[in-house]
């Protein structure tokens, strides 16, 4: 919801997967369409200034965090939650499966309600990939900005 309707501006719990990326989508027709998203927080911060080539150490993305820090965020959050909560433990495609079996049984004497897992493969692919981060311009192209108060402000100015 947040990437489709709030400029990607939060995550709930979920760390940002990553500051820039490409996310896939399975069209209609049945093809597939690769869309480049900026973490909002990461684009605030470039436009304020802030140096992209040494991200302060508050700037942590899930790819960042081990399976087993993302388990323990879910398990520090869990108790102040009626019902359950929603997030994904990245693990990498190359992760043993020993360790992917521990993930869930901490889990599960931690008390976790649940334990949602992502592991790209060959067969699926990745919906979501990083990519190099390109150096950006001093004028961001603005059919990329989403920010609808920067609309706003360039209309009022316009017209």
């Amino acid at each position: 919801m947040s990437l489709a309707f709030a400029d990607n501006a939060s995550n709930g719990i979920e760390p940002a997967f990553s500051w820039t990326y490409q996310r896939t989508k399975r069209m209609a027709d049945g093809s597939r369409e690769t869309f480049a998203v900026e973490d909002h927080a990461y684009r605030l911060y470039r436009e304020m200034g802030g140096n992209l080539k040494a991200l302060p150490e508050y700037f942590v993305s899930a790819l960042e965090m081990s399976a087993h820090d993302h388990m323990e965020m879910m398990a520090a959050v869990q108790p102040f939650v009626d019902t359950s909560i929603s997030k994904t433990v990245n693990v990498p495609a190359d992760y043993p499966f020993d360790k992917f079996q521990d993930l869930y049984f901490e889990a599960w004497r931690r008390g976790l309600k649940g334990l949602a897992t992502y592991r790209p493969n060959e067969t699926l692919g990745a919906v979501l990939s990083v990519t190099p981060a390109e150096t950006p311009s001093d004028s961001p192209d603005p059919e990329l900005d989403l920010d609808p108060l920067r609309h706003r402000d360039r209309s009022s100015a316009e017209g």
